[in-house]
């Protein structure tokens, strides 16, 4: 784990999120009632780490999970996974970069990787 970016600090910036979500579910502002977000320890992101022993915290917000029209959670992760494994974020990748993809990518956006921060999402 980064001696900065720890799972505190993750969890405190993605709840911090969370609040502002669900500010604006209560005002109709979005298109759906749910919200998943994972966040990738950036000293595992590009070592000799597996994607799973990189995930540094992950959450939902909104619906319950049996209420979701998709596996929010699932596509988080999978957009986190193309950004950790491109160094990019998904909709570069999806845009100017699709000979990147492997098979089991998903190919929405909603992953980014910023100063070898990686954040996926997925839900709104």
């Amino acid at each position: 784990m980064g001696a900065i970016l720890d799972r505190d600090m993750a969890e405190k910036a993605v709840r911090i999120a969370g609040m502002a979500f669900t500010g604006m579910l209560g005002e109709n502002f979005l298109n759906r009632n749910a919200l998943h977000v994972v966040v990738l320890d950036p000293v595992k992101c590009f070592g000799l780490w597996g994607f799973g022993e990189a995930i540094l915290y992950e959450e939902s917000f909104g619906a319950p999970r049996d209420q979701w029209e998709r596996q929010f959670d699932e596509f988080a992760r999978r957009k986190a996974h193309v950004s950790w494994r491109t160094g990019m974020d998904t909709h570069l990748v999806q845009q100017r970069f699709p000979h990147l993809y492997v098979e089991e990518d998903i190919k929405f956006g909603g992953g980014v990787c910023r100063d070898g921060i990686v954040v996926g999402v997925s839900g709104v």
